[in-house]
């Protein structure tokens, strides 16, 4: 699929997407903990932060347990 990019292309490009994936992945923790603090995932109907993350967000529930640990670990340590 990508065999027409040259090898310093390839090599350029996949470290361009390592460094949005991460600052996405900030963004995405923040976002969690701030909707996790203001407890929206009630709101909709869902017990818990985590029924929501799987149910609504489609997230495995070893991915949800990551990020809504991770999500509330920043919180608690800024």
């Amino acid at each position: 699929m990508l065999n027409y990019l040259s090898n310093e292309t390839l090599i350029s490009q996949l470290k361009s997407l390592v460094l949005q994936e991460r600052t996405a992945l900030v963004a995405l923790l923040a976002h969690l903990a701030e909707f996790d603090d203001r407890k929206l995932y009630a709101d909709m109907r869902y017990p818990s932060l985590f029924a929501y993350c799987v149910r609504e967000l489609g997230y495995s529930e070893q991915a949800t347990a990551k990020r809504v640990y991770t999500a509330r670990a920043v919180q608690k340590y800024p």
